[in-house]
């Protein structure tokens, strides 16, 4: 499949496709592969509805740089594999994680697309994530020290991918990155950073959704007496505290289970923590030996965890930690490592 956009070698010159949202992280990525001698072919991808006018900044960039660059409309396609899967995954009681999904089922495949529509051999990013070559296999590579490191982001970005993605802000972090596009005079040096998913454009999630699911609602219950009745499941995910709205209690209490029946658990904190997660439609990138010991994020924020990990058939699963964790959230995605290197990861099934 495609094997004959897999290059052995990345001499300068060679033509690289380059998502551009038009902030100043892809707009430095932009510098960089021209500086460093690539010649840059730059994409925007419209994502969902939205005036063409929100690429302006991208385009600018572009011009101002001298490189050739595209929009491209995938609304369509965006809308079927993320958009539907986000309001799905909340209907359901879970808690989706659209940008981990995004980037290898949307960002990534469509900027593969692009590449081999525009003649390119490799694809960059603006992520702040490395790479790293280890036993002949492609790895992107965390680092934990770095307070924007988005590699868990990537944990679903499958081999071929990694084969063919550039970072070209590897190890270096933002405010570094905002100073290069101050002395490149790029006007995009200061733009502030997008929150959350895209499509929400910074609204509230609950706003977002509304008119767009079928609410599931129940009772909150506490040690097995109900206690007022929730406005739908959509609405709470597990490990929630704020927004709970219930009173007159000593201690506060947690989301720790939303149940088929639309019903939802509420308890202490000490409460929420599990020992271990069971994981299903796996992305799995070099070799993961049986019983091995790994480290492993549960979410973004999170440091990295030690656990040992057990494959299962069915492109499952299973993970045991060391210590308790917080409220581990079936829809999310768990991260894997081995010694920084991101190995994989998948989807949380349910808690142990």
């Amino acid at each position: 499949m495609a094997q004959e956009y897999i290059v052995q070698d990345f001499p300068a010159g060679s033509r690289v496709l380059l998502g551009m949202s038009g902030g100043v992280d892809s707009s430095v990525t932009a510098y960089l592969l021209q500086k460093q001698g690539y010649e840059v072919i730059g994409v925007s991808l419209k994502l969902y509805d939205m005036p063409d006018s929100r690429f302006d900044d991208a385009k600018a960039v572009a011009s101002k740089l001298g490189i050739e660059w595209h929009l491209a409309d995938y609304t369509e396609l965006f809308k079927a594999s993320i958009i539907d899967y986000y309001v799905a995954t909340y209907e359901r009681g879970e808690t989706p994680n659209p940008c981990a999904k995004c980037n290898n089922d949307a960002k990534t495949y469509y900027l593969f697309s692009e590449m081999k529509k525009h003649r390119c051999v490799r694809m960059a990013t603006g992520h702040y994530a490395g790479k790293v070559e280890f036993e002949g296999v492609d790895h992107i590579l965390g680092n934990p020290l770095n307070p924007k490191d988005q590699s868990y982001y990537l944990a679903l970005v499958n081999s071929l991918f990694v084969q063919l993605l550039v970072f070209p802000l590897s190890g270096r972090e933002k405010e570094d990155v905002r100073q290069i596009a101050v002395d490149a005079g790029l006007h995009v040096a200061q733009k502030a950073e997008s929150q959350d998913a895209c499509f929400l454009e910074g609204g509230d999630y609950r706003d977002y959704l509304k008119g767009r699911i079928r609410d599931k609602k129940g009772w909150f219950i506490y040690k097995g007496e109900r206690l007022k009745e929730h406005d739908g499941v959509a609405y709470y995910t597990i490990g929630q505290r704020k927004g709970l709205d219930i009173g007159g209690l000593a201690e506060p209490l947690f989301v720790v289970d939303i149940l088929p029946s639309g019903d939802i658990i509420l308890d202490e904190k000490y409460r929420t923590g599990r020992w271990g997660v069971m994981l299903e439609k796996m992305n799995i990138i070099g070799n993961i030996e049986n019983y091995s010991q790994v480290d492993v994020k549960l979410r973004y924020k999170m440091t990295l965890q030690r656990a040992k990990i057990e494959i299962l058939p069915d492109n499952r699963a299973a993970i045991l930690f060391e210590k308790h964790q917080f409220a581990p959230a079936p829809g999310q995605v768990a991260a894997i490592y081995k010694d920084n290197r991101l190995m994989g990861g998948g989807f949380i099934s349910s808690a142990l």
